[in-house]
């Protein structure tokens, strides 16, 4: 263990415009600053993965003599409460340290880089960071050159940029990468909306090696999001428990910052003569977390892409698909959008088959939990009906890891030209006019829509929300207000909000209802999709209470 570092000094913190005599504690876990005179202003902690860059610095104050002191600038904490639940927001603050002496400014400097060094690296390997320069209202390089980067250059992170000039542009990649190349990278990062993510996923599940490259291998995703929509990056966040969408893309640059590991912070309490206690925590806990896909396929046996997100048909996909030419206002264009088609109310006519995750288990489970998952007993049934899921059974208890197998094949639908069968599975059939099907595998449908606070996207079901053709348009206002207002939606007389496995829709119109996955247009008329665990794992984190 190494030995702490104290030293006297005087410190100037914005606004107070003053000199205040402070105590400096060095330590392998963090910084501690207390002030000598108590009402002056309270300790401050800063974990060392909150510390973006310590350097040296020449300021005057006032009509004073110019000093040398150390500049710190890090991440600051805010808790918020926010629709009923305990949030966390990060924003860059800094702070100015005055010695006695040049020579301490330097030594002290030194101290704190010998502590911390390497706090945010991992092996020396790079990030290969995906760019969509086109994504939402085309700032995604902008965006990434200018709150990103500086922050992981100070945070000694390193990364390979990789900008993407057309569509399928870094699947093609991903796909051709060399397993070497593949293996040199710390992570894969999207630095776009939700089709880019999609893409990664898709390159990766064509490899022809990647079943065995992720069986010994854990190949990670990470997420800057600079999109439109932006929910898999809400949803990883919503469940980090850091809020604020104005914050989003800074929060993820955070999360990308930590070790890319499932570990357990405990705080670390240092004692001084007044036998007080120091605490200090991150705002989240670093974690990779499986991830669970959407397999989509058509009647054309040779087309199925992979989802992680969401499949939109009917309403939700008119206004996905037609707010397109609207890109440059960002998230608005889905509140223009779905304001006029309330107004329209189209009906679609279409055969819906569902398989409810309730009707998979032999009695009744709670697959909801506050804590992502990996699989739960759904996949030990499912693994014991149909062999085709053996090498995916894991106990919902045992200790989760990121998965490193997926499945290709259907588990529990025939191909798309084949009828299904109720032998070994009982399926609801619902044949009707629809406003809308969606169907979502976490909690956010945009950065500011949540539909189900509680849905992860390690959960091993999706979620159906159905939008019969009785709702009314004040209803779907209602549902609009549910989902803004974080407290998501409820089933009623005319919404079902069914957990899933999988299900089939056979549109009577063929050629005129849009199909959407991920927010990219499929083809049009019968598809059917089903949840497929553990396609790959993704960077996220869990809150620290």
């Amino acid at each position: 263990m190494q030995q702490s570092v104290c030293t006297t000094y005087n410190v100037w913190i914005s606004p107070f415009f003053r000199e205040l005599q402070c105590t400096l504690y060095l330590k392998e876990v963090g910084i501690c600053i207390i002030p000598k005179h108590t009402s002056s202003f309270g300790k401050i902690y800063i974990h060392k993965n909150l510390l973006i860059e310590c350097k040296k610095e020449i300021i005057s104050l006032g009509n004073q003599k110019r000093k040398t002191c150390i500049k710190l600038n890090y991440f600051k904490i805010s808790r918020i409460y926010e629709k009923n639940t305990d949030f966390k927001v990060l924003k860059e603050a800094s702070l100015s340290i005055f010695l006695s002496s040049d020579q301490e400014v330097s030594g002290c400097i030194k101290a704190i880089e010998h502590f911390f060094q390497n706090a945010s690296q991992e092996s020396g390997k790079p990030y290969l960071v995906f760019v969509n320069p086109s994504s939402g209202s085309k700032n995604a390089l902008n965006n990434f050159n200018t709150k990103v980067v500086p922050i992981w250059e100070k945070m000694n992170i390193s990364y390979e940029l990789f900008c993407t000039e057309y569509a399928g542009h870094a699947e093609n990649t991903v796909t051709n990468l060399s397993k070497t190349d593949l293996l040199c990278y710390r992570a894969i990062v999207a630095c776009s909306g939700d089709g880019l993510v999609n893409e990664i996923i898709n390159g990766l599940l064509s490899r022809s090696d990647y079943a065995h490259i992720s069986a010994k291998h854990t190949i990670k995703i990470g997420i800057l999001p600079s999109g439109s929509a932006n929910s898999t990056a809400a949803s990883i966040c919503h469940h980090s428990g850091l809020f604020g969408n104005s914050s989003l893309l800074l929060h993820c640059a955070f999360l990308l910052t930590l070790p890319n590991e499932n570990i357990q912070v405990n705080p670390c309490d240092w004692s001084t003569g007044h036998n007080e206690h120091w605490k200090f925590t991150l705002p989240v806990l670093p974690y990779i977390s499986p991830l669970n896909g959407i397999r989509f396929g058509t009647c054309d046996a040779n087309f199925h892409r992979f989802g992680i997100q969401s499949i939109e048909w009917g309403l939700f996909s008119d206004v996905d698909y037609k707010s397109e030419r609207l890109r440059w206002m960002g998230e608005k264009r889905f509140l223009l959008y779905i304001s006029y088609y309330i107004i329209k109310k189209p009906k679609y006519r279409a055969k819906l088959s569902y398989l409810p995750l309730d009707n998979l288990l032999p009695k009744k489970v709670n697959c909801t939990n506050d804590e992502p998952v990996q699989a739960s007993s759904v996949l030990e049934l499912s693994s014991m009906e149909c062999g085709k899921l053996d090498d995916l059974s894991i106990n919902v208890n045992e200790s989760r890891e990121p998965v490193k197998k997926s499945c290709k094949s259907w588990s529990f639908l025939p191909d798309a030209n084949q009828p299904i069968s109720n032998r070994q599975y009982k399926w609801v059939t619902v044949d009707e006019e629809f406003i809308s099907i969606l169907v979502l595998n976490h909690s956010h449908i945009t950065s500011s829509s949540v539909l189900y606070p509680e849905a992860h996207i390690s959960d091993p079901y999706l979620t159906l929300l159905i939008l019969h053709e009785n709702i009314t348009r004040f209803d779907l206002l209602l549902m609009l207000q549910a989902m803004s207002n974080g407290k998501g939606m409820e089933s009623t007389s005319c919404i079902d909000i069914v957990k899933i496995c999988a299900l089939r829709v056979e549109p009577y119109s063929k050629e005129s209802v849009i199909t959407m996955l991920d927010g990219e247009l499929m083809p049009s008329g019968i598809f059917q999709a089903e949840v497929v665990p553990g396609i790959s794992n993704i960077i996220s984190g869990t809150k620290v209470v």
